[in-house]
């Protein structure tokens, strides 16, 4: 099974306006250039609602319409990348993100959108470079966290991606995404019974039809056999309590470097 990715959380109105009353001072508080940017915070309010329920066209051509009435306005050229890997155009993504990054160098939405533009890609490496530094930037955002445990997956290193994921059930226990991702890792360092229980929490969570359903269900089922480093056959963890295996999980955290 692959990753499960989670999208970076939408730049809202709040994280826009911090920025505006800079630049308008910036540029001599002319009246034109205020209503300009009057406007373009109007096109960038109903391309975040239209993002959000899903209207990716109406979103783009709003991010669109506010990038023309200010050119500087980083947020929506972040959520235009988001729109543009979200319809499977990376290239035309980046091509946002490197202007983006032009105007505003260690912006920490531009590394965490291009670290999910890496991993979508195939390219680990990167992925884990770019997620990383946006980890160390906005270490409290869950999204970029458990997208970081995934890259660490993803380039060989399950370990790693135990640590990184373990804070982020921590921070979130009914997370789908981290739930399933820890799983991953625990699965690809070897430890079944670990895996079986995040495996198992991730399925009470999700609906039926979640695309990953049927693939966890199906390694659930190819794992029943298989021992644990400790020895414990997968099969027998199905018929413990939560509670002991639980505190077993929480036991086998291992810190990220």
């Amino acid at each position: 099974m692959r990753n499960r990715a989670p999208a970076i959380a939408l730049l809202g109105m709040l994280a826009a306006l911090m920025s505006l009353p800079a630049v308008a001072e910036s540029r001599g508080g002319e009246a034109k250039r205020l209503d300009s940017l009057d406007q373009s915070e109007s096109d960038f309010r109903v391309a975040v609602a239209a993002h959000r329920r899903g209207d990716l066209a109406l979103a783009e051509a709003n991010y669109l319409e506010a990038i023309r009435e200010d050119e500087s306005f980083v947020e929506a050229m972040v959520n235009l990348a988001r729109v543009q890997l979200a319809v499977g155009e990376p290239a035309r993504a980046l091509h946002w993100l490197d202007r983006a990054e032009r105007i505003q160098p260690h912006f920490p939405q531009v590394a965490a959108v291009r670290g999910v533009v890496a991993l979508h890609s195939g390219d680990a490496a990167l992925a884990m470079d770019m997620l990383a530094e946006a980890n160390a930037l906005m270490p409290g955002d869950a999204d970029v966290r458990v997208n970081l445990g995934a890259a660490l997956i993803e380039g060989g290193l399950p370990a790693r991606a135990i640590g990184v994921l373990s804070r982020a059930v921590e921070a979130d226990p009914d997370s789908p995404d981290a739930l399933f991702n820890i799983g991953l890792a625990h699965d690809h360092a070897g430890k079944a019974q670990e895996a079986a229980f995040f495996y198992a929490r991730f399925l009470e969570l999700v609906a039926t039809g979640d695309p990953d359903r049927g693939g966890v269900e199906k390694r659930i089922d190819e794992l029943k056999g298989e021992r644990g480093s400790d020895g414990v056959q997968f099969g027998e963890v199905l018929a413990v309590t939560s509670g002991p295996l639980e505190e077993k999980a929480v036991n086998t955290k291992e810190i990220s470097k």
